[in-house]
This record gives C-alpha cells, structure tokens and sequence, in this order.
C-alpha cells in the first residue's frame, strides 16, 4: 500500500503563457501567475495543468510539504536535491546560493517528469 502524502494546490490566473510541470511564479497582480523566466527567481509552485492565458492555472505549492510531478531539465537520479532551471524545469542543485526546493524520489533525463519530494526552500552552500 503506498503513503499518500499532504499536498497544498492552489488555483491562480495564468498570466500569459505557463507550461505543465514546470515551475511558476507570482504574477504581476494578485491571485496571478507567471512562467519562471529565470533560474534566480523565486518559484513558488509547479503548475499541474494546461491553462490558456487567462485560464485557470491549478498549482502545487512548495511549500515543505508533500509532493509533485515536475518536468526535468536534466538528468536527474533519485535522492538528489534539486532546483529549477531559467525556464522553470527540475534540475540537480550544483554551485553555491542555488535554492533547492526538494529532493528527487525518482530519476529522469530532460523532458521527462520526475517526482520530487518538496521541501521549504533553502539555499545550497
């Protein structure tokens, strides 16, 4: 029998174009969000469905808790603690001051989801 773990999603307006499974950010007005357009952004979901613009955008929220599907940038093994990259995908944490937002629970390469363990975010040293 496999654990079910807590999930926090939320429901926001997609402003402009997200992308499935990949990370998102607050959006320029309130209950809005946006597609990561940076690696040094601060992420605060990954988005579960595909919503037009203006649609609804049903996201799960990294919040330390539960876990997600999320798309890979890289290859990716289990265990790892991961990121995201410039466009919002799941990637290894390597440098200093990369925010790490969980660890992997399986392993992908590029394209292919992965599911991710979430964590409060932190920055790796």
């Amino acid at each position: 029998m496999a654990n079910e773990r807590l999930r926090a999603t939320e429901s926001f307006l997609a402003e402009g174009a997200v992308i499935q499974y990949r990370a998102v950010q607050g959006g320029t007005a309130e209950d809005q969000v946006k597609a990561v357009d940076g690696a040094t952004n601060e992420a605060f979901g990954v988005l579960q469905n595909d919503p037009p613009a203006g649609g609804e955008a049903t996201v799960e929220l990294m919040e330390g808790a539960g876990e997600t599907k999320w798309e890979a940038g890289g290859t990716i093994t289990i265990h790892q603690l991961v990121g995201l990259d410039s466009v919002g995908r799941c990637v290894v944490v390597s440098g200093a001051n990369a925010h790490v937002y969980g660890m992997a629970r399986t392993a992908a390469t590029i394209g292919i989801l992965v599911r991710v363990a979430l964590q409060n975010r932190v920055l790796h040293a």
